[in-house]
């Protein structure tokens, strides 16, 4: 819980403690080495990485985080050792150890190899998934019908804390996002919360799966303020004494119009990048139970386009209430970007923010190395490593009107 709330300093010590008292616990292990690497301390991440594959050396995803730990270098890798234990996995869990492969082959410039892990391991994930675009068409359907229900807009209401959500499809700038406001000496990060659409479905009656619910739509008029309410009494007692925090749950996009419905104080700060890298990014990327449309071409096209068309219906519902903030822009030229982001968020400007990699707390994303560095532009465009694999996505994208012939994007 405590590192689900960004508290990564004070989750440590019960992992420890937990790990010096049930230490034939993989799980344990494990969660002590994500949270070791949250707080930046590698070495000792690896090391309790390398303990528990001794100790347990078929525990799969130890194998897969400690290949992305590092980046690999010709003199410094662990491909011989992945491949030895590829070699022996057979089913679907051998993802754990493609996605480590592609991460380790493509920090060495082997694209032919890393493309073929790669597409090993979102064959072995896309056996797993239950998504499909009717079901997401549907969903985006429901929603609308639900927002067009809402009442107008309300005056805000004052009261603390005031909270920021982060809204965005995964891997395109939520981290180093919540990083620049919790550089902020008014904010307090809480990382990414399930509370709201919890809340929101409790209102209607319905269970707490899954956390973006169709039902949603069949449940009737509902008392948002009170949902608001009960929010920010939960959020309240997570960050006592703040008096902003930030909220970077990326599927909130679907929640956006009720949100701003429910918290009339509250800030909804919807990231854009431009969408081969977004998609790119999401592709490479092994998700627990999440992101079904992420293993295929073809589906992450068709969840694409929904998310456009929402995002862009969210736009023309909302106005102002939606802030638009480009990764692109945001990473180019930092300053102007985040004095306007913080004024659109009501927070005067602090140095600090341009220093997001300076920030305290922990990382729990698979973001955690790459935000402890300065801001760099140097990501942009890094779908075009694998520009010839991904040009079958590229087509499908131009031809629902979002990208170029180049793979630029297509503004709305």
């Amino acid at each position: 819980t405590l590192m689900n709330l960004g508290m990564g300093a004070e989750a440590l010590p019960h992992l420890e403690f937990a790990a010096k008292a049930l230490p034939d616990r993989p799980d344990i292990l494990f969660n002590l080495a994500v949270i070791l690497n949250s707080l930046g301390h590698l070495d000792e991440a690896e090391g309790v990485l390398e303990k528990l594959i001794k100790g347990a050396p078929g525990y799969l995803p130890a194998y897969e985080f400690l290949g992305e730990l590092r980046t690999a270098r010709p003199d410094a890798n662990q491909v011989d050792r992945l491949r030895a234990v590829r070699a022996r996995v057979v089913g679907p869990d051998a993802a754990y150890i493609d996605y480590a492969l592609f991460k380790q082959l493509d920090d060495l410039d082997r694209r032919d190899e890393a493309w073929r892990a790669l597409t090993r391991a979102s064959e072995a994930k896309l056996g797993q998934q239950r998504w499909t675009a009717a079901a997401d068409e549907d969903l985006a359907a429901a929603f609308r019908g639900v927002a067009a229900t809402l009442p107008a807009r309300a005056a805000p209401t004052g009261g603390s804390p005031r909270s920021i959500f982060i809204v965005s499809l995964p891997r395109t700038g939520s981290t180093l996002t919540e990083r620049i406001f919790s550089a902020h000496p008014k904010v307090r990060a809480l990382g990414e919360l399930e509370a709201f659409g919890r809340l929101a479905k409790q209102a209607a009656g319905l269970g707490l799966l899954p956390y973006v619910d169709r039902r949603l739509g069949d449940a009737g008029a509902l008392d948002w303020a009170a949902v608001g309410a009960a929010y920010r009494a939960e959020v309240g007692g997570l960050a006592p004494g703040a008096e902003v925090v930030t909220d970077k749950m990326p599927l909130n996009w679907w929640y956006a119009p009720f949100i701003a419905a429910a918290l009339p104080d509250a800030s909804i700060v919807h990231i854009r990048r431009q969408p081969m890298d977004a998609l790119f990014g999401a592709y490479k990327m092994s998700f627990t139970n999440a992101f079904g449309w992420s293993y295929r071409f073809e589906d992450m096209a068709a969840h694409y386009g929904v998310y456009r068309r929402l995002t862009e219906h969210w736009s023309r519902l909302m106005g102002d209430r939606l802030i638009q903030l480009d990764y692109e822009a945001l990473v180019t030229d930092p300053e102007p970007v985040t004095r306007r982001l913080l004024d659109a968020c009501g927070l005067e400007f602090d140095p600090a923010c341009l220093k997001p990699h300076l920030s305290k707390g922990s990382v729990s994303t698979p973001s955690a190395a790459q935000v402890r560095e300065p801001v760099t532009s140097a990501k942009i465009g890094s779908w075009r490593r694998y520009a010839e694999q991904l040009e079958p996505l590229r087509a499908l994208l131009q031809r629902d009107g979002w990208v170029d012939a180049n793979g630029d994007g297509v503004a709305a």
